[in-house]
C-alpha cells in the first residue's frame, strides 16, 4: 500500500509539474509579442536616456521612473530580447515567491493550485507585457514574504527596511501600485498597535533610502519639476473621473473571474474571522492582509475609470492567497486522503484551463509552439511588420532629422531611429481636461514651429480614427483640434502630402521637397517622356515641369521584372512581372508648378521595368522602359 501510495504521489507530482510548466511557458510566451502602446513608450523614453535625455523633461510620460530604468537595462542587454529576458526573470522570481509564501501557510498542493490560478490569469491579463503592474508583482510578493517573516520572527529592522524599499520601488513604477503596503500598514495599526509606530517608521526609512536619491538625481539634472508635474499632477488629474466609470471597471474585473463566487465567499469568511474579538479565533496575518487587500486593490484599479486588463494584474496576489485559503478551508477537515484531494484539485483546474490551452479558448498552444519551431522571427516581428514605413522614413530622412507622428507610434521612432521634435511624443496631455490648459498646447506648437520636423506622419487611418478614401492636399492631423489651430495652419503652409505607405500618410516639409527636387535635377533620368523618370536603386521618381492637376488625373502603370521571378508574390509569378500601378494623389505632390512622385521599390533585384500613364480611354498617353545593365 505504501508503495502504491508513493507511486501515485510521484505521478501526481509529475502531473502538477507538467501543468505548471505548460502555463509558465504560455505566460512567458505571452511576453514575446509586438510591444503594445505602453511598452513602446517605455522603450522610447529609455532609449532617450541612452542618448542623454532626461525622462519627463525631454521625453514626456506619466509613469514612474523605475519602468524606464528597467527598460534601459533591457535595451543595454539586447534591445527587445533584453527586455523580454528581464520580464522572464521577474516572472520566474515571482512564481518562486508565490509557491514559497503559500506553501508555508497552506502546504504544497494548495501552493500548486494557487500558482496555476496565478499563471492562467497572468497570461490573460498581461496584454503583451513590459508593464508597470507586471513588474510590481515581484515587489508585492516579496513584500508579503518579508511580512510573513516579521510575523514569525518579530519586527526586525533587517525585514522592515526592505519592506519600505519595496514600497518605494512599486510607487516609482506607478503611484497607485502600493496596495499591498497599505494593507500591511492597516494590519499593523489594527492588530499590532503597540509596535505600529516603530514598524511604520522603519519601513518609511526604507522608502526614504530610495526616494531621496531619486529626488536628488532629478534635481541635479534639472528635471525635478517635470517629474513632479507628470507623475503626480497629471496622474491626480487623470484619476479625477466619475463614480459610474469606476463602477464599470469593477464590474468588468469581476466578470472576468471564473471563480467570483468562491472568492466572495472566502473573502466574507476571512472578514468574519478577522473581526472576531478573540485573537485565538483570528486568521494568521497573511490571510488578514489578503482580506484587507482585496477592496484596496479594487479601489486602486478603478481610480482612472479606464478598463485595461493589465490593471487587474495587481489583484493576482490577493486572488492567489484567498483562493488558496478557500481550498484550505474545504480540505483541512475532510475525510479523504491527501492524494485524493490533490487529484481532485488537479482534475478541477485541468478541466477548467487545459481546454483553453489546447485550443478551445484564447491560448492556442499549437500556435505558441509553432512560433518557435517554425523559425518565425519572434524578436524582429514588429520590425518586419513596419519595415515598409520605417524604410521609407530612413530613406527619405537623415539620422539627425526629426519626424512627428500623429497619433503616436513610438515603435516607428524606435525602428526608424528618428526622434520627435517635442517632448510630448504622444498626445495624452492634450486629452485630459484640467491638465491640457496648463500650456501644453502652446509648448507643443512652439516645438513644432521651431524645430521643423522633416516628416509629419498621419496615422489616423491606421488607428481607426479616420475612415476616408481620398486625402485632400490641405488636410492635417490637427484640423479637429481648435486648440491647435495655429499648428494646423503652420502645417498646411509648410508641408505637402507626398505618399501613403501602409496607410500612413506622409507630409514632407517644403524645404526638403525643394532640396530633393534640386538633387533630382542634378541627376540624369533613365526615361525621358511626358514625365522624366529617375532610378537610384531604392526609389523611382517621376518629374514633370511645368505641371498642373490635369496632368496627373489618370492612373500610372509600373511593371517590374526581377532577376529571379521566384521572388515575385505568388499571385504574380504566372505573369513574370510585378504590377505596382499607382495613383498620383497617393504617391506624389504638386509643388511650385512641378509634379513629383516617389515610388518605393521592392527589396528584390530588378532586371527591367516599364512605366507610363493611361489615358481616359484604353490607351496610354506615354510610356517608357529601362533595362538595368548586367
Amino acid at each position: 500500500m505504501q508503495e502504491h501510495s508513493r507511486a501515485w504521489s510521484i505521478l501526481l507530482g509529475v502531473a502538477w509539474g507538467l501543468l505548471v510548466v505548460l502555463l509558465l511557458f504560455l505566460a512567458l510566451d505571452s511576453l514575446v509579442k509586438t510591444p503594445a502602446n505602453d511598452s513602446q513608450k517605455f522603450m522610447y523614453v529609455a532609449q532617450g536616456i541612452l542618448e542623454g535625455d532626461v525622462p519627463y523633461l525631454d521625453r514626456w510620460d506619466h509613469k514612474g521612473p523605475l519602468i524606464y530604468l528597467i527598460n534601459l537595462i533591457g535595451l543595454v542587454i539586447d534591445n527587445a530580447w533584453g527586455i523580454w529576458l528581464v520580464e522572464g526573470i521577474f516572472l520566474l522570481a515571482t512564481v518562486w515567491l508565490i509557491f514559497t509564501v503559500i506553501k508555508a501557510r497552506f502546504g504544497v498542493v494548495v501552493a500548486l493550485f494557487a500558482l496555476v490560478i496565478f499563471l492562467f490569469y497572468y497570461e490573460r491579463f498581461v496584454q503583451g507585457g513590459n508593464l508597470t503592474e507586471q513588474y510590481a508583482l515581484l515587489f508585492q510578493f516579496l513584500a508579503l514574504y518579508l511580512f510573513t517573516l516579521t510575523e514569525s520572527r518579530g519586527a526586525r529592522r533587517n525585514l522592515l527596511i526592505p519592506i519600505g524599499i519595496l514600497a518605494a520601488l512599486a510607487f516609482l513604477l506607478r503611484p497607485d501600485l502600493i496596495g499591498v503596503w497599505l494593507a500591511i500598514g492597516i494590519y499593523w495599526w489594527i492588530f499590532r498597535r503597540d509596535e505600529a509606530l516603530k514598524l511604520t517608521l522603519w519601513s518609511a526609512l526604507g522608502a526614504m533610502v530610495v526616494f531621496l536619491p531619486v529626488i536628488a538625481i532629478f534635481a541635479i539634472v534639472g528635471g525635478l519639476y517635470a517629474f513632479w508635474d507628470a507623475v503626480f499632477v497629471f496622474n491626480f488629474i487623470y484619476s479625477d473621473t466619475t463614480f459610474t466609470a469606476r463602477a464599470n471597471v469593477i464590474l468588468d474585473f469581476m466578470s472576468r473571474l471564473d471563480f467570483l463566487l468562491p472568492l466572495v465567499i472566502v473573502w466574507g469568511l476571512g472578514l468574519g474571522y478577522t473581526l472576531r474579538k478573540s485573537p485565538h479565533d483570528r486568521l494568521d496575518g497573511l490571510v488578514i492582509v489578503a482580506v484587507l487587500l482585496l477592496p484596496i486593490e479594487i479601489i486602486l484599479i478603478s481610480l482612472s475609470g479606464n478598463i485595461y486588463f493589465h490593471y487587474y494584474l495587481t489583484v493576482l496576489p490577493v486572488l492567489a492567497i484567498l483562493m488558496g485559503f478557500f481550498v484550505h478551508l474545504i480540505v483541512k477537515n475532510q475525510p479523504f486522503s491527501a492524494l485524493l484531494t490533490s487529484f481532485a484539485l488537479l482534475l478541477g483546474v485541468s478541466l477548467s484551463y487545459v481546454p483553453d490551452v489546447a485550443g478551445g479558448g484564447n491560448l492556442f498552444i499549437e500556435q505558441h509552439i509553432e512560433k518557435y519551431l517554425g523559425g518565425f522571427h519572434i524578436a524582429k516581428y514588429w520590425e518586419w511588420y513596419y519595415h515598409p514605413t520605417t524604410d521609407y522614413i530612413r530613406d527619405r530622412t537623415k539620422p539627425d532629422d526629426l519626424i512627428l507622428i500623429e497619433p503616436t507610434s513610438a515603435i516607428l521612432h524606435l525602428i526608424s531611429e528618428r526622434d520627435n521634435p517635442s517632448r510630448f511624443f504622444y498626445n495624452a496631455p492634450f486629452s485630459i481636461p484640467g491638465y491640457r490648459n496648463s500650456g501644453v498646447f502652446n509648448e507643443f506648437t512652439s516645438d513644432i514651429k521651431s524645430k521643423n520636423p522633416v516628416l509629419i506622419i498621419d496615422r489616423r487611418v491606421v488607428a481607426g480614427l479616420m475612415n476616408v478614401t481620398s486625402y485632400p492636399p490641405d488636410s492635417t492631423p490637427y484640423d479637429d483640434r481648435p486648440e491647435l489651430k495655429a499648428l494646423a495652419d503652420f502645417v498646411r503652409e509648410n508641408y505637402r502630402f507626398v505618399a501613403e505607405v501602409q496607410h500612413h500618410l506622409m507630409y514632407m516639409h517644403v524645404d526638403r521637397i525643394a532640396a530633393e527636387y534640386r538633387q533630382l535635377r542634378s541627376s540624369t533620368p533613365v526615361i525621358r517622356s511626358r514625365f522624366d523618370v529617375y532610378f537610384d536603386g531604392t526609389f523611382l521618381r517621376y518629374l514633370k515641369e511645368p505641371c498642373n492637376p490635369s496632368d496627373v488625373e489618370e492612373r500610372f502603370f509600373l511593371h517590374l521584372t526581377p532577376d529571379d521571378t521566384e521572388q515575385l508574390p505568388d499571385k504574380r509569378k504566372q505573369y513574370g512581372f510585378d504590377n505596382l500601378d499607382f495613383d498620383f494623389n497617393r504617391s506624389g505632390v504638386i509643388f511650385d508648378g512641378k509634379c513629383i512622385a516617389t515610388i518605393v521599390l521592392p527589396e528584390y533585384v530588378i532586371s527591367n521595368f516599364s512605366t507610363g500613364q493611361f489615358t481616359s480611354g484604353k490607351g496610354r498617353s506615354w510610356s517608357g522602359a529601362f533595362r538595368l545593365e548586367e
